[in-house]
């Protein structure tokens, strides 16, 4: 059997410094038809560019206005010829047989058109070859393949305990054949988290491989540790979650009940509060605690915390990682450790 053709995409931003790495992943790959390795550089102030043509010369450089990653990824989707597309965040990098497993996976299993998987979290100056490094991030279950279904994606900042359905952008694969199908990534919507949402909300099957295939490196001074990288976050879920309001038209309004709408912009707002929180925002998080009151979905005891946090957010915050901590001496995990 022929095997697919895949087409390497690099959305990057002043990435000066790890584009080298992300780069020697893709080429040091098992997997021996990727095509093209495609860098689109999304309007850098600092020499990505030039790095790019000395380093890689026969990669791929787009360069185009700063738009955020996923009109970076856009631009990469339009220029790619292959049969399947492989994205790689520029701080991050594959490990060596990441394309041939997810491949021998789609070739398996025909009707996954998105796959993604399990990923190798490391911190500033850890190896990440050392088995004692870093931790290892659960985006779904322990099966070799997990199939996920919508009301998965569109919650996704209530994962079943364990894991974290925030999608590895670094371990995505999807079908070039489905972005004709479904449009391209949401650039409104920072992230790749919202393109599988749409597709498993179309019926389109999307797989998670319960296997660490790439490696993000959690960098002091990186985008997604910076506060306007928490508050990107932090809007993920309130700018996705309304498109599927029940009270809509189209096909998106017909896949949750109004109790289930309801209880998700409840916890997607408390989502937004946690992570406005980290960012030293409180203004803003006091703002996603009133939305979460409004849904009107809390308890009793909820709703007295939310209104305490609305007049006294740092209290609030303080409250909250305390109940994080008793929770996490109480499981059964904390107890086996």
């Amino acid at each position: 059997m022929k095997m697919p053709t895949v087409s390497a995409v690099i959305p990057a931003y002043n990435a000066a410094e790890t584009i080298e790495r992300a780069l020697a992943s893709v080429y040091a790959q098992t997997y021996d038809r990727i095509i093209e390795v495609i860098v689109v550089d999304d309007g850098s102030t600092d020499s990505t560019a030039e790095v790019v043509g000395e380093s890689y010369p026969d990669a791929i450089l787009v360069r185009q206005e700063n738009g955020g990653d996923a009109a970076a990824r856009n631009g990469g989707i339009r220029r790619a010829g292959g049969d399947y597309i492989a994205f790689l965040d520029a701080d991050d990098e594959w490990v060596p047989e990441k394309t041939q497993v997810q491949m021998e996976v789609l070739l398996r299993h025909p009707a996954v058109r998105a796959l993604t998987c399990h990923t190798h979290v490391v911190a500033d100056g850890e190896d990440p070859a050392d088995p004692a490094a870093g931790c290892r991030m659960k985006i779904a279950g322990d099966a070799f393949l997990n199939l996920t279904s919508f009301k998965e994606w569109v919650t996704w900042f209530t994962p079943p305990a364990g894991c974290l359905m925030l999608p590895n952008a670094s371990g995505l694969v999807i079908d070039r054949a489905l972005f004709d199908e479904i449009g391209l990534m949401d650039e409104s919507v920072p992230g790749s988290v919202e393109i599988l949402i749409r597709a498993s909300g179309l019926g389109h099957s999307v797989g998670v491989v319960g296997e660490s295939l790439s490696v993000v490196h959690a960098e002091a001074g990186s985008y997604s540790r910076s506060a306007s990288g928490k508050l990107d976050v932090a809007d993920m879920a309130c700018a996705i979650v309304p498109a599927y309001d029940p009270s809509g038209t189209g096909w998106a309004s017909e896949l949750l009940s109004e109790e289930q709408y309801r209880k998700a912009m409840y916890e997607a707002n408390l989502f937004g509060a946690e992570w406005a929180a980290s960012a030293g925002e409180m203004k803003i998080m006091t703002h996603y605690l009133a939305e979460a009151l409004r849904q009107g979905h809390a308890g009793a005891l909820q709703a007295m915390g939310l209104r305490l946090g609305i007049i006294s957010p740092r209290l609030y915050s303080i409250g909250q990682k305390v109940g994080r901590r008793i929770r996490h001496m109480m499981s059964p995990s904390a107890e086996r450790s």
